[in-house]
């Protein structure tokens, strides 16, 4: 299995023409976006206007209404209530926001740009972001994931060596990334994340809490001013830990007490992405903080408690995205030759035979990742193959996220099993699916197709929760189902080898022998054609049925297989 790593700065990555030696780095957050310009290869400044260098992520509609929290709403269609400008409209407007901060900082438009996304929004939410920087001026040179950019900032800096936690907490999502970066290279080991869990969640919390009567009750004008008191009450813990200089019946404790579920929760995606990883906190050298919400006391001090020394603190959390995307684009421009790699965020697959998915690039590999499957017909002169691709964790093509289908026509038509299908897969950091199937032959070139995937463009951060949540919480049904299947397609083939022996050679068999195994097959054939009410009972009933069914005709295929050899020696 081969990972093509010299891609990552050529091919795979987008490079621009020697001319254009400047692009900004963008951290387009759900709260707050930062945008950072790197001057050397080390070294990432934060661009800072007469607002400051923290943009808000909002915007007023023409109706005067704030639209908050933008980057979480992407992958929906609706409207902000009832104006006409959708929540794509308000992405190009904030990147243009960005662009007017960059312009005031620097004295001049840059346009080029390498932009962070959440690890999980490797989906629609990602190509969502990447048009929207485009309708507002900006060439894309890439998209990075935030906590990759963040190691970026840290590792190129402070020339790290070996495993580390990226734990990113903002203001719309948590995100952690193990990687493992050796001389420059930068491998994302494992991901993990939920795209319902940042500093907006935290507020929703704390404002249920401090408001004074049902928060059911409350009116949608009510909710957003107890939000907004609550996101203060938050932030202010940052400044002043006793909260002594507001007026408010509520202590810190009661907030940390309030969140405490959030922080366990971001703790245990910690666990669960470590453990994907095959590693154990022990093989950790360093944990980097990222994101708004790690600068809050309660939450430092719970992570110092469980994680102590370990945590590296040496850059803002707020900035730190930002200057690692700075850092990405630097490269890209001035092509250095660090390298980046990325995993896949869920599963690619090919149908085969009963529905099943057969695995092509397993969720959590390293990008870019290429590989050459074998195939074969599944019935005698089958003259094309149909490659229905999907994407997702279950074991049966229906229940997955279908991607593309192709065909593969021209085949020779040969007896069942006996052409040689090779289908090549590349897939790129950033989620191009290439696809290339052909039929092997000896002698000459055999039939051909391709297919090319944009896999990002056919996910939403939902639907890869969605099939984690559900991968997790597996009881093992559909696991025991596909085995049942291939053990039913198993017998369904011993069966058709049957009959086909028996149509075409009945001549090995006694009359005796060929009445009884007429019947055999034909109550082996009834058997198979129930339909199970209880899988794990099926399934020790096929295994039972198969396996004296295929005592009983072993004998037989023995001697059809001397009596075809016998053959072929005479008319040699």
């Amino acid at each position: 299995m081969r990972i093509a790593v010299e891609a990552l700065t050529g091919q795979a990555s987008k490079k621009v023409s020697s001319s254009r030696k400047e692009a900004v780095g963008i951290d387009f957050g759900t709260t707050y976006c930062v945008a950072a310009l790197a001057f050397e290869s080390s070294k990432a400044r934060v661009l800072v206007s007469s607002k400051g260098a923290l943009i808000p992520s909002e915007i007023i509609t023409p109706q005067g209404e704030f639209v908050r929290s933008v980057k979480r709403k992407l992958a929906h269609t609706s409207l902000i209530d009832s104006s006409a400008l959708g929540y794509m409209d308000a992405a190009v407007k904030i990147f243009r926001i960005i662009a007017e901060h960059v312009y005031e900082a620097l004295g001049h438009e840059v346009s080029c740009a390498v932009i962070t996304v959440p690890a999980y929004f490797d989906d629609l939410q990602r190509s969502q972001i990447h048009k929207a920087a485009t309708m507002a001026g900006f060439e894309v040179l890439r998209l990075i994931n935030e906590p990759t950019a963040a190691a970026i900032a840290y590792g190129l800096g402070h020339a790290l060596q070996g495993k580390y936690i990226v734990y990113d907490w903002g203001g719309g999502t948590f995100d952690v990334s193990i990687l493992d970066i050796r001389q420059g290279v930068f491998r994302v080991l494992a991901t993990g994340g939920d795209t319902a869990l940042g500093g907006d969640d935290l507020d929703f919390c704390i404002a249920q809490n401090i408001a004074p009567f049902g928060w059911s009750d409350q009116t949608f004008s009510q909710r957003q001013s107890w939000i907004q008191k609550a996101k203060y009450l938050k932030e202010s813990l940052c400044v002043d830990s006793a909260l002594s200089s507001l007026e408010t019946n509520v202590t810190p404790e009661d907030i940390e007490n309030w969140c405490l579920p959030f922080i366990q929760r971001t703790l245990e995606i910690c666990k669960d992405t470590l453990d994907r990883a095959e590693l154990s906190f022990k093989d950790i050298q360093k944990v980097v903080l990222v994101g708004g919400s790690t600068r809050i006391p309660f939450v430092l001090k719970h992570l110092q408690y469980l994680w102590g020394e370990k945590i590296d603190r040496a850059l803002h959390p707020e900035y730190a995205v930002a200057q690692g995307a700075a850092l990405q684009a630097y490269q890209l421009t001035h092509e250095c030759s660090f390298l980046l790699m990325d995993v896949s965020p869920l599963t690619l697959g090919v149908e085969v035979l009963g529905g099943m998915v057969e695995t092509l690039i397993p969720r959590n590999t390293p990008l870019p990742f290429e590989y050459t499957y074998k195939f074969t017909t599944a019935v005698d002169g089958q003259t094309k193959i149909r490659l229905h691709i999907v994407q997702g964790e279950k074991e049966f093509a229906k229940n997955c996220r279908s991607l593309g289908i192709f065909e593969l026509s021209g085949i020779d038509a040969l007896p069942k099993g006996m052409a040689r299908i090779e289908l090549k897969c590349y897939l790129t950091v950033d989620g191009e699916l290439e696809l290339e199937a052909k039929e092997y032959k000896k002698e000459g070139e055999g039939a051909k197709a391709f297919l090319t995937i944009n896999t990002v463009r056919s996910l939403n951060d939902e639907n890869i929760e969605k099939e984690l949540t559900a991968l997790s919480a597996d009881d093992g049904s559909e696991v025991l189902l596909r085995i049942w299947t291939q053990k039913h397609q198993q017998a369904s083939d011993g069966l058709e080898q049957m009959e086909k022996i028996l149509q075409h050679c009945p001549y090995i068999f006694s009359k005796e022998e060929y009445e009884e195994m007429i019947k055999i097959c034909e109550s082996f054939s009834d058997f198979l054609k129930k339909v199970p009410v209880q899988y794990s009972q099926a399934l020790q009933e096929i295994s039972e049925n198969w396996e004296n069914f295929s005592i009983l005709i072993l004998p037989y295929i023995e001697r059809h297989l001397t009596y075809v050899l016998k053959q072929t020696l005479e008319n040699a």
